[in-house]
């Protein structure tokens, strides 16, 4: 028996409880003061300033180590010229397909310094876009990149369960101009396709790739993990974490990949101007601070910003020695080793450590050492050694279970850790459902439907292609968390049967829905030849 809801709720009315219920409203106008090398600000100017002199310094070329400022001056004598002249197709100018296919897939977010909306440019007619077509076309070919793009707006955001008072743990979050992010996404699109073209870019690397994603990486290394433990072997992960990694990109090092590859004439010189010294203002409330000055890293807030920092730290992956395999997810990068011997893990480990170290270090990166991790995954019982692999001098940890890409690896690789965590976000979710579902009031079944799917579901479904391999015992416990959710969007009672729910909200079970799921997967990866599992999913063992 269903219970009809009386009384609905407008859409946008649902959608601002949705983001308050959820937590997702930053308010930064409480913060009364800050903390800054021992001294309390609390003048709303000098606080502004405080937060984004912060900003400023990360990207300075002087936060670099000796050695690497030392290098990078060395290096920078030497210009690169992308002015020859050549035919290739990625310099002629833009096609009006190319501007409608980058405006269809731009989402409407904060407007830049010039205030311009999304929404304006798609409530243009033919003829306005063909003149904005005109202007980028124009830009491209005298390539004079606008200096009023080089412009944005930063909101300062802190970080999740950071103290406030610190300057150091909030997030900028730039606002660019909306023309120059249509504009940067039809240059993205044909850098992107000369760098699959060539094969350029490591397979191994599935950063904002076509048809790759987190999950592959995931997946790379979960099988890795169950082919050792199936030939009694002892695999051993690193899980790295790079410091500022995109504030700290070396720019001329880009532009020096980028002649290495080939490019010439209007995209390289596009990037060129692109990248030149940027300039910010920080805005908390309706007031802006002093112009500040980002000198080095990829612009925040720019669509082709994580392409270059992919380019720049492609190299990374092919530095492993034999025996050692590992991803990369832009800057989230891992190494797996396994062995019947663990000293002979260990030696290879730590090989692989030392030329990465090196490799980063070469272009301004720095790897944290109190954040990178490893984990023994090993089901063996009494007592066994662990590897003791250095980084910077310092014993990276051994730790029992740890989060990559979103999914957290347990030693014994049961993923009881990561379904009780998961477990625990879904009933949180399922609050905002109860809250939206009263009898006197609330949303429609069909809308509550939706809600659960984007709040709930889609936890759910995230990784399930790797953690569906847990026993069933594990898995039993998403279960309740999925039929309490249908049975809250229906309006249902506790004691309906579960298969007439499954029939009313059109949702099969959770295992079903893993097993569409994991198909799905693999006929992507058996697709897609190109793919690291491309060859164990044709031939699986």
């Amino acid at each position: 028996m269903m219970i009809q809801n009386s009384k609905k709720i407008s859409s946008k009315k649902l959608w601002d409880k949705i983001r308050r219920l959820s937590g997702r409203c930053n308010d930064n106008s409480s913060i009364s003061f800050l903390n800054h090398n021992g001294q309390v600000i609390t003048d709303a100017k000098n606080f502004e300033n405080t937060l984004a002199e912060a900003f400023s310094a990360v990207s300075s070329a002087s936060s670099y180590s000796q050695d690497f400022i030392s290098y990078k001056k060395n290096e920078e004598r030497y210009d690169t010229d992308f002015n020859t002249l050549t035919d290739d197709e990625y310099n002629s100018d833009f096609h009006f397909i190319e501007f409608k296919r980058a405006l269809s897939k731009s989402h409407a977010t904060s407007p830049g310094p010039d205030n311009i909306h999304l929404l304006m440019l798609t409530h243009l007619t033919e003829t306005s876009l063909h003149n904005i077509l005109k202007l980028f076309n124009r830009i491209w070919k005298v390539k004079k990149f606008p200096s009023s793009w080089r412009r944005a707006v930063v909101i300062p955001i802190l970080k999740p369960g950071k103290d406030a008072k610190s300057p150091n743990n909030y997030c900028p979050i730039a606002l660019t101009s909306v023309l120059c992010k249509l504009l940067e996404k039809m240059v993205n699109s044909r850098l992107v396709y000369v760098l699959e073209k060539k094969k350029w870019l490591s397979p191994f690397q599935s950063g904002f790739r076509f048809g790759r994603g987190t999950v592959d990486n995931i997946l790379l290394l979960e099988n890795s993990i169950r082919e050792a433990f199936v030939s009694k072997k002892q695999p051993v992960s690193i899980l790295f974490d790079m410091e500022k990694a995109y504030d700290k990109t070396w720019r001329y090092g880009i532009l020096k990949d980028l002649y290495g590859i080939g490019f010439k004439c209007n995209l390289p010189i596009f990037m060129q101007s692109f990248l030149k010294t940027r300039y910010f203002r920080v805005r908390i409330g309706n007031t802006l601070t002093d112009i500040f000055y980002q000198e080095e890293g990829v612009p925040q807030g720019s669509v082709i910003s994580v392409i270059l920092f992919i380019i720049k730290i492609n190299d990374v992956i092919k530095q492993l020695p034999t025996c050692v395999n590992g991803s990369l997810f832009v800057d989230d990068l891992e190494i797996h080793c396994s062995g019947e011997d663990m000293g002979f893990v260990e030696r290879k480990l730590q090989e692989a450590v030392n030329k990465i170290s090196e490799r980063v270090k070469k272009n301004g990166f720095q790897i944290s050492s109190q954040k990178t991790v490893a984990i023994h995954f090993c089901r063996r019982r009494g007592l066994h050694l662990d590897p003791k692999p250095l980084l910077n001098d310092c014993t990276i940890p051994i730790v029992r279970y740890a989060k990559y890409l979103g999914l957290i690896l347990d030693s014994k690789l049961t993923f009881k850790p990561h379904v009780n965590y998961l477990k625990r976000k879904c009933i949180q979710s399922l609050n905002i459902i109860k809250m939206l579902s009263g009898t006197s009031y609330g949303a429609e079944t069909s809308t509550l439907i939706k809600v659960y799917k984007a709040l709930i579901r889609s936890k759910l479904d995230y990784g399930c292609v790797v953690y569906g391999s847990a026993s069933k015992s594990v898995l039993k416990a998403l279960d309740t968390v999925h039929h309490q959710g249908l049975r809250l969007s229906l309006g249902a009672f506790r004691t309906s049967p579960i298969q007439s729910i499954y029939v009313l909200s059109n949702e099969p079970s959770l295992e079903l829905r893993r097993e569409r799921l994991t198909l799905n997967t693999f006929f992507k990866i058996k697709s897609n030849s190109s793919h690291p599992m491309h060859y164990k999913v044709i031939n699986p063992i």
